[in-house]
């Protein structure tokens, strides 16, 4: 469970910083890197009471594991949001207030990330001092913000390419969130029984969902042909 874990909180790190990117301005993504530069920093003395033994009995639990699965699921909702602001400024050039607001969202989940990852960091370098793990660990978060999203930003300059790969990266994400909740060891729950397959309710239940198929196909048809005639 840690290591797809692990694989979830790069592919989220990953597509914030092509979401960070798409930013306009230099100065929003240095104020991004400075919050989580200061926020590693706020967060030392909670991180350092955290033992290994303690981070992996919280990871059994079938109900944290929900809890990352909504992370990940709201993180994809505040993305896509991220990228439709940014398509309708590209075309209408002004965004309403709560619209800006919205677009600074995603970035929070660099937050959390970044705690866990400074957890790890002192479980990976036991012994040495927090304080120099602390250091430079906020430094290298900061300049892998600041920096890559400004290089991504001046490598790739066209919109739909950033668009398509955040979009890979969020399906990538979607897929190992739910192989995080599925995979879990308490998540599969078998019990004896001696009950059959009720194929009356399985067939029933296909040809509810076959109709569904075929009225809306119908519906499509019939649309186009009144269009077609008036």
């Amino acid at each position: 469970m840690t290591d797809i874990l692990l694989i979830i909180t790069i592919l989220c790190f990953v597509k914030n910083l092509f979401t960070a990117s798409l930013l306009p301005s230099f100065w929003q993504k240095l104020l991004i890197g400075l919050i989580c530069f200061a926020v590693v920093w706020f967060l030392e003395p909670y991180a350092i009471q955290i033992n290994k033994f303690y981070a992996e009995n919280v990871l059994l639990k079938y109900d944290n594991i929900l809890n990352i699965n909504l992370f990940t699921t709201v993180d994809l909702l505040l993305t896509f949001t991220f990228c439709h602001l940014i398509v309708k400024k590209q075309q209408y050039k002004k965004l309403q207030l709560y619209e800006k607001i919205l677009l600074f969202l995603p970035f929070l989940s660099f937050l959390p990330i970044v705690f866990y990852w400074q957890i790890q960091t002192f479980f990976l370098f036991w012994g040495q001092s927090f304080l120099k793990l602390t250091f430079l660990f906020s430094v290298f978060i900061f300049l892998l913000i600041t920096g890559i999203s400004s290089g991504i930003s001046k490598i790739i300059t066209t919109r739909t390419i950033f668009l398509e790969i955040i979009g890979i990266l969020s399906l990538f994400l979607f897929v190992f969130s739910v192989c995080c909740m599925v995979l879990h060891p308490t998540s599969v729950i078998i019990y004896n029984t001696t009950n059959y397959i009720n194929f009356r309710e399985f067939i029933f239940s296909f040809l509810t969902l076959l109709l569904g198929f075929v009225v809306g196909f119908l519906s499509q048809k019939i649309k186009k042909y009144i269009k077609k005639y008036q």
